[in-house]
């Protein structure tokens, strides 16, 4: 078997040199032959992988579909290949002091608040605390990550928010905080020219700093310089600087007083990250894959992948009196290309042509999902979807170099810092399933995505209700390597929901 006669190679959309329309129409050719009870598979990998990564995943699932399945697999490699990028921008602010310093400070401000009795919340006093216990469990989350929750303070009934004098008197600290003003007065000499920065966005790189010392977004940070000239870098103000992270402290207080945190250490690194990191932390990354799943979809079928693809079943469509039994799968951000895939398919495939849809742990916001279903809902056949329990998607480490970092999985991390809004309800993510915690009139997309995935239609892993029905994964990039989801795919492509 050869792994090329079942792969589509795309780079932002459009189709490689490796991969020609004629390609495409070849192995769409041979798909459509195919008369297995299986079916044609369109298998979209999450968007952290590269083509090597993309490659083996298609050698190694090509064997289970065709094998255990009878299926005709057909896997749009679409190199995005940014989790490197990703990973080392997250390990470089990780060890960066300015972050390590802000952290501290937040953890020490938030646990005044938790601790905060109400004599002293009617006075706008914050009592003294020390904060040895939650350090302690930083140092030693290398090795145990779960310390990180376990150690956390408790969250009152009664916590408030910060009022305008604490604001003021927590700058007033902050002010006097010697590390803290010589390590921004550091970053400040090492800011970079506004030329510099420029360049560094057109490069598409996933990576643009502000400053040598710093991996801080420029855009965040601007807002906080001052520039007697416009045409030089400036320098950081260290009042707005200070009232900043006063201010990141009290949006931390506040997602803890709606119940839209994510505990008490992965929330104050999420806001962190949101005002200051936010383009290396994983926004520039994020948005370019969302972006390339759609641009796959672009007018032209000699140059879009999707597009190709797409044309060729519906030439291929005209000689058949009914059209195949075809499954789409995807993994993480390949849900996300699954929505843009049945958008294009819905204005382009005659509309008898329906499709089965699988979803492995998909990072697809409700929104889209929900924007899907009501658009092309009657496009979907069958339905399933595998993803974890909440208790082990937060028990996922997110980047097992700095386990200290962030304790949670990276659906949690999308949530939480690269999307548009803070705790964006995603799709794979089952604490959004809750109505107590998350209730239709206040978040109407969620409403139809939950009535529509429940019951058989979703397995929160660690789960067996039987065949097609069981997973074990219980890390976010192993489902489409844990042998009992495979089984259970496999399952359902031969025999059915």
């Amino acid at each position: 078997m050869s792994v090329q006669n079942h792969i589509i190679h795309s780079r932002g959309g459009k189709l490689c040199g490796d991969t020609t329309p004629g390609d495409v129409a070849r192995i769409i050719s041979k798909a459509m032959a195919h008369t297995d009870a299986g079916g044609i598979v369109l298998h979209f990998h999450g968007g952290l992988v590269n083509k090597d990564s993309g490659t083996e995943i298609a050698g190694r699932l090509s064997e289970s579909y065709e094998q255990q399945a009878g299926a005709y697999p057909i896997f749009t490699v679409w190199e995005a290949g940014l989790f490197e990028t990703l990973r080392n921008n997250l390990k470089e602010i990780a060890h960066e002091h300015l972050f390590r310093l802000i952290r501290e400070r937040l953890i020490k401000i938030v646990k005044r608040k938790l601790l905060q009795n109400a004599g002293q919340r009617s006075g706008q006093q914050l009592p003294t605390v020390d904060i040895d216990k939650e350090m302690a469990a930083l140092a030693e989350a290398a090795t145990d990550p779960t310390l990180l929750v376990r150690t956390a303070p408790e969250i009152p009934d009664e916590l408030s928010e910060l009022t305008a004098f604490e604001q003021l008197q927590l700058s007033e600290e902050l002010l006097h905080d010697y590390d803290l003003v010589t390590e921004i007065e550091k970053v400040s000499n090492g800011l970079l020219s506004p030329d510099n920065i420029q360049t560094q966005k057109t490069s598409r790189s996933g990576t643009v700093r502000s400053s040598t010392a710093s991996l801080m977004d420029p855009d965040a940070i601007d807002q906080y310089i001052e520039k007697p000239d416009p045409k030089t870098r400036g320098f950081i103000s260290t009042a707005k600087f200070v009232a900043a992270v006063v201010k990141i402290a009290g949006v931390v207080i506040k997602r803890m007083i709606t119940d839209r945190d994510h505990g008490f250490h992965a929330t104050i690194v999420e806001e962190i990250l949101r005002a200051l990191y936010i383009a290396n932390a994983g926004q520039i990354v994020w948005s370019t894959m969302k972006k390339d799943t759609f641009d796959h979809f672009g007018p032209d079928a000699n140059l879009y992948a999707g597009t190709a693809v797409l044309h060729e079943l519906a030439e291929q469509l005209k000689t058949r009196d009914t059209p195949p039994k075809i499954t789409l799968i995807g993994h993480s951000t390949g849900a996300v290309f699954i929505s843009a895939f049945l958008e294009a398919a819905d204005a382009s495939l005659p509309p008898d042509v329906l499709f089965d849809v699988i979803y492995l742990a998909p990072a697809a916001t409700m929104e889209l999902t929900a924007k899907t279903l009501a658009n092309q809902g009657h496009r979907i056949r069958n339905f399933r979807m595998f993803a974890m329990t909440d208790e082990n998607e937060k028990a996922d480490v997110l980047v097992d170099q700095v386990k200290f970092f962030y304790p949670h999985s990276l659906l949690y991390f999308v949530s939480g810092v690269v999307e548009d809004e803070t705790d964006m309800p995603l799709t794979g993510m089952q604490r959004f399933y809750r109505p107590d915690d998350f209730p239709d009139t206040k978040f109407p997309d969620i409403t139809p995505v939950r009535g529509f995935i429940q019951g058989d239609r979703v397995i929160w892993s660690v789960d067996d209700r039987g065949p097609g029905k069981k997973s074990s994964a219980v890390d976010h990039g192993e489902f489409d390597n844990n042998s009992d989801t495979i089984a259970s795919i496999c399952h359902i492509l031969k025999n059915g929901y």
